[in-house]
């Protein structure tokens, strides 16, 4: 609906309208990421943010900028942050490129006025957000993160992936396993098709024929420039290095959304175009449409014939060899099973029919001309666009019945039963071979299964978790991954540290470790218990103090080193504690996700330590009072407690949350009153 309402905006007509919102809804990006709620919640205001700046560049005025802003705030209150940075990108196109367009001029002062808006709207727009991203560049600051091109491996779309503009499966359908293994080395993304529909091929250089509405170059700018970014990080990756935002963007082919965004803009100016035309020019259009495509539909035939012939000879071990066979094979290989002529390929026909029914609508809009050619015209385009859109996006987002999305199962209904304020830990993980998946069953519940059921473990997946949790876990085993910390260790005296109760591992897997104890079998799982396992809060018996963090890992690293007994804390004076007595007493009264409650009684002065994450914002108030959250063992809380008996709060109260809260409150207020005040004056 809004992106029907900003096409309406750039004054098309309601057909061109429908046809490019049917585009864009219907797109293979779109439907890809149906289920991706952030994704689309962010997508969804995109639209009414450039309706209003549109609106404000055509009337000079500050009131729509403001409107613009503030649904540029709704962006990042709903949308996937990581991709943010596209849409910036294309508001900051539009106030800048379009008043060029719109005036034809080509002085640098036609800038001042959309200047002005833009920094309105910006200004408005992470003001009113602040609340969303100070924590999050917070959170970004302390990431394990590494800048991306120097360090790791980018996801991008190698060029010969634009084949997919024409031939969406010519790379494998999703998720098919052949083909991720292929391409990992390759850092394809699974989102490799761009596919916008044959049919659709035919409006966007229709609306680039005799431009009327010179916006037109803006969105085929957008077009090619999202094309160039999926497709050539090797040239300027980088780059990237040197500008913080961008250097945590890995996933490059996120830009797609922007490359079917402005197809679907343009599919609709084609349309539009298409509608307008004389009788002689839409004849001539249509003469030209249908050799076009009857060359292309050669041109399938021919390569078909072609790769069914090579089918024959060419080799399927395209893991052996140097780099270059390698890779040539990984681009080959997949383009013979698509294209040469088998039964398995029964797919090959649905391009190979959809290009005969364009090719017939053609001719048949030309040799029975008449007024009404220009409606039949529209409805078989956008029918034929939206059946081989919705043919080839059908094989996203499968359905399942709902008793199979996170199922009930015994083995969680025990875990949940017993688990109180422990964890649990899925070993081994084995989680290097994901991509081979020896036999699919070694991962018997990868990072983060067991979150929808509320059972605690210490492994999981999270693009932005803090870098000293990875440091600490590194004390257990070196942890390879960027995004996830996972163990193929099942004993460590850290796991008793860290409340591990409960090992799940896989029925048959034999468990060394004298302190597991079996306590369930079956759905073939195993459950161990952790007889040895320290509770979530405790006294420290042993205190080591460090001045930095490398000295505390190079403690916690010592052979000698005991993570059951010692402690080690992070501060530049020395701390006396008192030895612990048998009297001594800590319990968790109270546990939620900002506030945790633990009573102690103790005859002497201790350390209580708390296993659970550091963090700047958690504070800790005895008996009411506020007294010093210290760092234990790198990655945990602690405070000292003195003697006798006492009430500790945890709480989390965040600096940059309660700065973006001032800061959110303070914009809305003043984008109160700037709307009514320029409401009113421009009355």
């Amino acid at each position: 609906i809004f992106f029907y309402i900003f096409l309406i905006q750039l004054r098309l007509g309601v057909k061109a309208s429908l046809t490019g919102t049917l585009v864009l809804i219907v797109s293979d990006h779109i439907l890809h990421h149906l289920t991706w709620l952030g994704w689309l919640g962010g997508l969804m205001w995109l639209p009414l943010v450039l309706t209003f700046a549109d609106r404000a560049i055509n009337s000079k005025r500050i009131t729509p900028s403001l409107w613009a802003g503030i649904f540029l705030a709704l962006q990042f209150y709903n949308g996937f942050i990581p991709i943010t940075v596209y849409f910036l990108a294309v508001v900051a196109a539009y106030y800048l490129l379009a008043p060029f367009l719109v005036t034809g001029e080509r002085r640098l002062s036609v800038l001042k006025m959309p200047l002005l808006q833009l920094t309105i709207t910006l200004l408005v727009g992470f003001g009113l957000s602040a609340v969303v991203w100070m924590p999050i560049s917070e959170l970004l600051s302390f990431s394990n993160r590494k800048i991306v091109p120097t360090e790791l491996d980018y996801i991008w779309l190698p060029p010969w992936h634009l084949l997919t503009i024409l031939f969406p499966r010519s790379y494998g359908e999703a998720f098919e396993p052949k083909y991720l293994k292929m391409f990992v080395e390759m850092g394809v993304s699974q989102d490799r098709s761009i596919y916008l529909g044959i049919a659709t091929l035919t409006l966007l250089p229709a609306a680039l024929w005799k431009v009327k509405d010179r916006k037109v170059y803006l969105f085929a700018f957008l077009l090619v420039a999202a094309i160039v970014v999926a497709t050539c990080p090797p040239i300027y990756v980088h780059i990237t290095k040197y500008l913080p935002v961008l250097k945590t963007i890995r996933a490059i082919t996120r830009v797609s959304i922007v490359y079917t965004f402005a197809g679907a803009v343009l599919a609709a100016y084609g349309m539009e175009k298409i509608l307008e035309l004389s009788k002689e020019d839409l004849l001539s259009f249509l003469k030209t449409g249908q050799k076009l495509y009857s060359v292309f539909l050669l041109t399938i035939l021919l390569a078909v014939a072609v790769f069914t012939l090579v089918a024959r000879f060419i080799p399927q071990d395209f893991d052996n060899g140097n780099r270059l066979r390698r890779w040539s094979l990984k681009i080959v290989l997949p383009l013979v099973d698509q294209f040469h002529f088998s039964l398995k390929n029964f797919d090959l026909l649905v391009p190979l029919s959809i290009v005969t029914t364009l090719i017939i609508i053609f001719w048949y809009c030309r040799s029975y001309f008449t007024n009404s050619t220009k409606g039949i015209l529209f409805y078989l385009l956008t029918t034929v666009m939206s059946c081989e859109l919705l043919w080839h996006t059908s094989q996203y987002n499968p359905t399942f019945q709902s008793d199979l999305v996170y199922r009930k199962t015994s083995t969680t209904e025990f875990l949940r039963e017993n688990l109180k304020n422990y964890r649990v830990l899925v070993a081994p993980a084995e989680f290097s071979s994901k991509a081979g998946a020896k036999k699919g069953k070694e991962i018997i519940a990868p990072p983060n299964t067991l979150v929808p059921y509320k059972i605690a473990t210490i492994s999981g997946k999270n693009q932005l978790y803090p870098k000293w949790y990875r440091e600490f876990t590194s004390c257990i085993e070196e942890q390879k991954e960027l995004s996830h910390i996972v163990f193929d260790k099942t004993s460590s005296p850290f796991y008793k540290l860290l409340g591990v109760k409960f090992l799940m591992t896989r029925e048959g897997y034999k468990i060394e470790d004298r302190d597991y104890q079996r306590a369930y079998n079956g759905e073939g799982v195993a459950v161990y218990e952790n007889i040895g396992v320290m509770t979530r809060a405790f006294f420290a018996k042993d205190v080591l103090v460090s001045t930095d963090s490398e000295h505390s890992l190079k403690l916690m690293k010592s052979s000698n080193f005991d993570p059951t007994k010692q402690v080690v804390v992070e501060m530049q004076s020395s701390i006396k504690i008192d030895p612990i007595d048998q009297n001594d007493r800590v319990e968790v009264k109270e546990y939620k996700n900002n506030q945790v409650l633990v009573e102690t009684s103790s005859s002497g002065r201790r350390l209580l330590v708390l296993t659970d994450m550091y963090y700047p914002g958690w504070k800790v108030e005895i008996d009411g009072v506020s007294s010093e959250l210290l760092r234990a063992d790198r990655a945990l809380r602690a405070v000292i407690v003195e003697s006798g008996r006492h009430s500790i709060k945890f709480l989390f109260w965040p600096t940059p949350f309660v700065r973006g809260i001032i800061v959110s409150i303070t914009t809305l207020l003043l984008t109160l009153f700037l709307l009514i005040w320029t409401i009113k004056k421009e009355r």
